[in-house]
């Protein structure tokens, strides 16, 4: 972690000492950067020694050698929600080689970058010595800032390879960064800890932007949602579209959009029992390709679909009354007529 005060500038970090056969690089320091990743490597034929060593940090472009010196703090009493009760400060840190450990662990990050609102797939690989077939916890120790990941993936026994997804939020840190994966287990002579190699890592600006338009229907009533696409740069080839975010009963299929697309119509099959409500959580994953590797976008975040209550029914009274008009015509229809006098019955016959 770097502390500047009254300064902003780029640095660099320095190792006075390091054990024989012990290298130290570390990622950029840049103005804006707080904290960052130094990475210690032994030699194979390192011999065994450990001690004292200071550490100091500079700025890169300092003619008068403005540097600060590495503060490490342990607290050996503390308690939580009371405090430290005692500490010790000191500007070395404890740097040894010891034997070898029983695994190494492999980074590999796509030949890609990863876009604001976009994910990606970090593949671990674990390499075990012989006799080695425990369990390993690997966690991501540094990340830009904006990238989210898990805290932690687990290799399973007799596994040796797993996936460590990332996303990256809209603000997202650009450029070029260096990051690497730490695993560690528990063996018979206690907590071992490797890291990996740092590899660099590209956070670039989404490849296109799409926005949705706000669709509605009536459960057991289809409809679509319209998507305008917005290119920053050209795609290659062909990218599938999937839409995300839909309630249940209501179902899609992926389309396929290229760099002349301005526009994705959805259609959306809504089921009778479909959830009814006002759902704004649509968004749209797009998957363009580059040299083979897929760049994954999500894109189009707080798309709306409304699904409404059906109609009302016919109120059964009105029905009731309706019915009960009809029958009084075919009853004054089928009334009998007024039975004829003896007189009408007599002019009636003489006619």
């Amino acid at each position: 972690n770097v502390a500047r005060e009254n300064i902003g500038c780029e640095c660099k970090l320095k190792a006075d000492t390091l054990p024989q056969g012990v290298s130290m690089q570390h990622s950029a320091i840049p103005k804006s950067a707080n904290n960052f990743l130094a990475f210690f490597e032994a030699a194979p034929n390192a011999p065994f020694a450990g001690g004292l060593h200071h550490l100091s940090i500079l700025d890169v472009k300092s003619e008068s050698g403005v540097r600060g010196d590495l503060q490490e703090v342990v607290h050996h009493i503390e308690i939580n929600n009371t405090g430290v009760f005692h500490s010790t400060r000191d500007d070395r840190i404890t740097i040894a080689v010891i034997e070898e450990a029983p695994f190494y662990i492999d980074l590999q990050v796509p030949p890609v970058p990863i876009v604001r609102n976009g994910t990606a797939q970090l593949k671990i690989t674990l390499k075990r010595k012989p006799g080695f077939e425990g369990a390993v916890k690997v966690t991501l120790p540094w990340k830009p800032a904006g990238l989210g990941a898990p805290t932690d993936i687990t290799i399973p026994k007799g596994k040796n390879e797993a996936v460590y997804a990332i996303n990256a939020n809209s603000e997202a840190a650009l450029g070029k960064h260096q990051i690497c994966a730490v695993a560690e287990t528990t063996t018979k002579k206690g907590l071992v800890i490797v890291s990996s190699t740092l590899v660099p890592l590209v956070v670039s600006e989404p490849f296109l932007a799409m926005s949705m338009e706000m669709a509605s229907s009536i459960p057991g009533k289809n409809t679509s949602v319209i998507c305008k696409v917005t290119h920053n740069q050209p795609i290659q080839g062909q990218a599938e579209v999937i839409l995300h975010g839909l309630p249940n009963g209501v179902k899609t299929k992926p389309k396929k959009i290229d760099a002349n697309s301005k526009e994705i119509i959805f259609e959306l099959e809504i089921a009778a029992d479909a959830t009814k409500g006002n759902h704004n959580t649509l968004f749209c994953q797009v998957l363009p390709k580059e040299n083979g590797h897929i760049i994954a976008h999500n894109t189009g975040h707080g798309g709306t679909l409304r699904i409404n209550p059906p109609p009302p029914a016919p109120k059964k009274k009105q029905a009731t009354a309706l019915k009960g008009k009809a029958n009084d015509k075919k009853a004054v229809a089928a009334k009998p007529k007024k039975p004829l006098s003896r007189l009408e019955q007599l002019r009636q016959k003489n006619k």
